[in-house]
């Protein structure tokens, strides 16, 4: 089930291909219209997880005040030498745009985005999705 969402990305100069700019534009969703850049810094052992970062904010229960996403590196489903190659991480980056937030608190890193998402008050959750919005519009500015 998808939104639509794109990501593509590359290293940010030849010179190290370790750092990479991820971009990713969604045109349907609570980040509608939105064009995030994600830099993540890979290892030269691709069993050790990259240093993933958004560069600008976004208001995500699963993405840290700093930009940082919590990552699930326990794939089964993905060999562990593929578990970080770039086209795996610009995977789930992508899931994270594109599904609902993570309700599981142990992967909440955002408590005050948490907060207001999964709240049982209605007027909170209409905050939680005004503030992700008018971030996610001001990616475009």
């Amino acid at each position: 089930d998808t939104l639509g969402l794109c990501v593509s990305g590359g290293p940010k100069t030849p010179e190290n291909l370790f750092e990479w700019q991820f971009s990713m534009m969604s045109p349907e969703g609570l980040y509608e219209e939105s064009m995030y850049t994600v830099t993540a810094v890979f290892h030269a052992d691709l069993t050790e997880s990259p240093k993933v970062t958004f560069d600008q904010p976004i208001w995500h229960p699963n993405i840290s005040p700093s930009g940082v996403p919590f990552y699930f590196a326990k794939d089964n489903s993905v060999q562990l030498v593929k578990r970080f190659l770039p086209s795996t991480v610009a995977k789930a980056l992508a899931q994270l745009l594109e599904k609902s937030p993570n309700v599981a608190p142990t992967t909440w890193v955002n408590e005050d985005a948490a907060n207001q998402c999964f709240s049982n008050d209605a007027a909170v959750q209409k905050d939680f999705k005004k503030k992700a919005r008018s971030l996610a519009r001001r990616t475009m500015d």
